[in-house]
């Protein structure tokens, strides 16, 4: 299991697509079965968590308007919910450059001081 962080980008639209369809969307094929998700979407200055979840079977169903962005979709399970909080906290293990290291792409977070 890879810890990683999928960032809706201002869009609370798809934020909520994902949770009401229990289905992630991602624009690489990294992100696999099993793999712990924190759900993202920046609100104001603000990029803020409200919830995680586990990765489950591959889908075809692309649930947002921007479907054509999504290589990798995924059913999701074992959803937990937030008091929504902002990641930039990130910043104290990963540095200036943070949000390269662990939201870019929703590349795994291999640093356990992040995780």
């Amino acid at each position: 299991m890879k810890v990683r962080i999928s960032h809706c980008s201002d869009s609370v639209e798809n934020y909520n697509l994902c949770i009401q369809n229990k289905v992630a969307g991602f624009t690489n094929r990294g992100p696999q079965p099993g793999d712990l998700i924190y759900l993202v979407v920046k609100i104001g200055k603000q990029s803020l968590c409200g919830a995680r979840f586990i990765l489950d079977e591959p889908t075809d169903y692309k649930p947002w308007p921007d479907a054509d962005n999504y290589v990798n979709t995924l059913t999701i399970k074992n959803i937990e919910y937030c008091s929504p909080f902002d990641i930039g906290i990130l910043s104290q293990a990963g540095g200036k450059y943070w949000a390269l290291k662990y939201v870019q792409g929703s590349k795994p977070i291999i640093y356990e001081t992040a995780i």
